[in-house]
């Protein structure tokens, strides 16, 4: 199987980035800095097999407390905020000549293609290969 993960195009890291920017702004949430270290965990580990006890162990929480204030802060729970980050990604990755889409799905952290398939078209609103032939594919 075919690497893709060092591809060009914008960084996955960059909705880590997008997010600590919009809760500095806030004010002050107590929950901001073990949020941002959730995230940031996320987005650096999005393309393994991650679950909310992973997350929770990094940032020293309880998986329940930690999807509590996780969804507070962010506004969607874990798995879709997750889910949301590997599609993106994907979409990047399918945009690329020569990108396979079992490539893909192995490359963003979906184990299953049929599952991806499902969770991309809820996502972008068409499977991925009718996004990869749009035009905002390219």
């Amino acid at each position: 199987m075919k690497s893709i993960a060092g591809s060009g195009g914008p960084r996955v890291t960059d909705a880590a980035d997008r997010y600590a920017d919009n809760i500095s702004d806030c004010s002050g949430g107590k929950n901001t800095d073990v949020i941002y270290r959730a995230v940031s965990y996320i987005s650096r580990n999005y393309s393994k097999k991650i679950t909310l006890e992973d997350v929770a162990r990094e940032v020293y929480l309880s998986p329940a407390y930690l999807c509590k204030i996780f969804k507070k802060e962010v506004g969607c729970n874990f798995n879709k905020y997750l889910n949301r980050l590997r599609i993106e990604k994907s979409k990047e990755l399918l945009s690329l000549r020569g990108s396979r889409i079992g490539d893909v799905v192995a490359t963003v952290g979906f184990g299953d293609h049929s599952y991806f398939t499902k969770v991309f078209k809820r996502v972008v609103g068409v499977s991925p290969k009718r996004f990869r032939k749009s035009p905002k594919a390219a």
